[in-house]
């Protein structure tokens, strides 16, 4: 049994906002100046949450440390 051919379709070039997904040109990185602020509190929020558990994990490390070698 033959396969069909799926007809292709010529698609410009372009990129997808980094926030929103929405299709842009291909110099532009985010579709408006309200997608690139969100994008980057969202970006600094990450960041900082990370910070965070890094150090949560470093005190539980030195907390478990230190009761192991009181033992």
């Amino acid at each position: 049994m033959a396969k069909k051919r799926r007809e292709t379709q010529n698609i410009p070039p372009h990129k997808h906002c980094k926030e929103c997904g929405v299709s842009i040109s291909p110099d532009k990185t985010f579709c408006s100046k309200r997608c690139e602020s969100a994008y980057e509190k969202r970006i600094k929020k990450q960041r900082r949450m990370n910070y965070i558990f890094l150090a949560m994990m470093f005190v539980l490390l030195l907390i478990i440390s230190f009761t192991q070698s009181i033992k």
